[in-house]
């Protein structure tokens, strides 16, 4: 089994709930495919799950989600998204954007932008960034059973309108 784990340091700023914002995280992203990722698309199934530590009006949130596609090592995966976080006081936000992907200093960066069309802080503006390997350099693609988990580290900025 390949795992990549990737470090990135994220400073979270101490006066967020003074400076307008609603929830300020970190977190981290555990995925895993099955199969295992390789060169070529095939039918995989993408199992993830989200922890979050936060300032602001909540302390900590998780969510999940599974998806059936066709992937590989060399497809990023960016376009629409809804998701729903479910907050430590067990409130919830469901959250609809788009997702870019980008390759930065040798890093998958995916920025999610959006908004809060249900729940806690509905209305509210929000911005994920996901950090975490480049998928495509990996040795991992090339041999069974190919790339079958990853982790990304992130920040999620939730600001009212």
């Amino acid at each position: 089994m390949a795992v990549l784990t990737v470090t990135v340091t994220v400073p979270l700023t101490s006066t967020v709930h003074a400076a307008g914002v609603d929830a300020q995280c970190t977190g981290t992203q555990h995925i895993t495919y099955s199969p295992g990722l390789r060169l070529l698309n095939q039918t995989v199934t993408t199992t993830g799950s989200t922890t979050y530590n936060c300032t602001g009006q909540v302390t900590s949130g998780h969510t999940s989600f599974t998806a059936t596609d066709s992937r590989s090592c060399l497809s990023a995966v960016g376009g629409d998204f809804t998701t729903t976080i479910t907050w430590n006081d067990e409130s919830t936000s469901t959250i609809t954007g788009t997702a870019t992907v980008a390759t930065v200093a040798g890093n998958t960066v995916v920025t999610r932008t959006g908004t809060v069309t249900a729940g806690r802080f509905q209305g509210a503006q929000v911005l994920e960034v996901a950090t975490g390997p480049t998928i495509a350099s990996l040795t991992a693609c090339i041999m069974a059973p190919g790339l079958t988990s990853t982790n990304e580290y992130l920040t999620l900025t939730i600001t009212p309108l």
